[in-house]
C-alpha cells in the first residue's frame, strides 16, 4: 500500500515539473541578432542614407522552403530550392555575407505582393535564377507583377521562354510591376522575346527606378534591355544613378528591342527620366541608330562619375 501510494505522489510531482518547464521546440528557441542595411529617404537633408537595423524574429531559409509568406526570411548559408518559390504580401530576404541563394525554376510574385532583397554588411550575398519554366520570370509573374526593391546583393537571373528576366512573364498586357534597386550587382537576362527587366513577349514594362549599383540588363529575340519585350511597350524608367547597361536585341524580323524603351515593334517607350540622363552613352557601333532617348537605340549605357 505504502509503495503505491509512492509512486503516485512521484507521478504527480513529474506532472506538476512538466507543466511548469514545457519543453521548447527548437524552432522557438532565441536566433542570433542579423543585420542589414537599406537606404532611407531624409527630407530634412533631400538625401539618401544609408541605414543599418538588425532583427531576431525571422524564419531561415532551406532547402525545403518553397513560400516566403510575409516578414523577414534570411539565408545564412548555401541553399538550393528545386522547386519554384512564391512570395506572399510584403516578404523581406536577407541574404547574409557569404551565402549564396540558388532557386532555378525562380521566384513568383504575384500582383499587390512585394519582395525586397538585402545583404548585411559587406553586401556580399548571392542570387541565382537560371533554369526558368517557359513562360515564366526569374522575378515577377506569369501575370501582372508585385514590386521588387534591391538594397545590395549580387543577382544573376535569367528570364524562362517569352518571359523578362525581372517583371512578366508570357501573358499578353500584362505589366512589369515596380522594380527599385539602391545597390549591388544586377545581371539580368530575359528568355527569347524578353526584356532584361520588364516585359515578356506582348507586354510591357512597369516602373523602373535605378538609384545606385549596377545594373546589366539584356534583352533577347527583340526584348529591350529595360522595357517591353518583344512587341511589347516600355514602362516608366528613372535613371537616378550607378552604373546601367541595357543592351537591346533584334527580333526574327530583325525589327530591334531598344536598350531602354520599348521592345520590337512596339513603338512607345514610356517616360525616361533621371538626373543620369546627361550621362547617357550610345555604343559606337551603334551611333547610327539615332539620339532621341528611348527611340532607335539597341543599347545604352549610363556611368556613374562620367560625362
Amino acid at each position: 500500500m505504502k509503495r503505491s501510494i509512492i509512486i503516485l505522489l512521484a507521478f504527480a510531482i513529474m506532472l506538476t515539473f512538466s507543466a511548469c518547464n514545457p519543453q521548447v521546440p527548437e524552432d522557438t528557441a532565441e536566433k542570433e541578432e542579423v543585420t542589414y542595411k537599406y537606404w532611407q529617404w531624409d527630407s530634412s537633408t533631400s538625401k539618401w542614407v544609408q541605414l543599418t537595423d538588425t532583427i531576431t524574429d525571422y524564419t531561415v531559409v532551406t532547402s525545403s522552403t518553397t513560400e516566403l509568406k510575409n516578414g523577414f526570411y534570411v539565408v545564412n548559408s548555401n541553399v538550393e530550392i528545386k522547386d519554384r518559390v512564391d512570395v506572399s504580401w510584403d516578404t523581406k530576404l536577407i541574404i547574409c555575407d557569404g551565402a549564396e541563394l540558388k532557386v532555378p525554376k525562380g521566384i513568383d510574385i504575384s500582383e499587390y505582393d512585394s519582395l525586397t532583397i538585402f545583404t548585411n554588411n559587406s553586401g556580399t550575398g548571392k542570387l541565382t535564377i537560371d533554369n526558368c519554366d517557359s513562360g515564366y520570370p526569374a522575378l515577377g509573374s506569369k501575370g501582372n507583377t508585385g514590386d521588387v526593391y534591391i538594397y545590395a546583393c549580387t543577382i544573376n537571373v535569367q528570364g524562362g521562354y517569352k518571359s523578362a528576366a525581372i517583371g512578366c512573364g508570357d501573358a499578353e498586357n500584362c505589366n512589369g510591376g515596380v522594380f527599385e534597386i539602391f545597390g549591388g550587382t544586377v545581371t539580368a537576362t530575359g528568355g527569347s522575346q524578353g526584356a532584361g527587366i520588364g516585359g515578356g513577349f506582348k507586354s510591357d514594362g512597369g516602373e523602373i527606378t535605378i538609384h545606385r549599383g549596377t545594373v546589366i540588363a539584356t534583352g533577347t529575340d527583340g526584348g529591350a534591355g529595360i522595357g517591353g519585350g518583344n512587341e511589347g511597350r516600355g514602362g516608366d524608367v528613372v535613371l537616378d544613378g550607378g552604373t546601367v547597361i541595357a543592351t537591346g536585341s533584334a527580333n526574327a524580323y530583325e525589327y530591334i528591342g531598344m536598350g531602354i524603351g520599348e521592345g520590337a515593334v512596339a513603338l512607345k517607350s514610356g517616360m525616361i527620366s533621371g538626373q543620369k540622363l546627361a550621362e547617357l552613352k550610345v555604343s559606337e557601333d551603334n551611333a547610327n541608330w539615332g539620339y532621341y532617348l528611348g527611340e532607335s537605340k539597341q543599347y545604352m549605357k549610363v556611368v556613374e562619375g562620367e560625362i
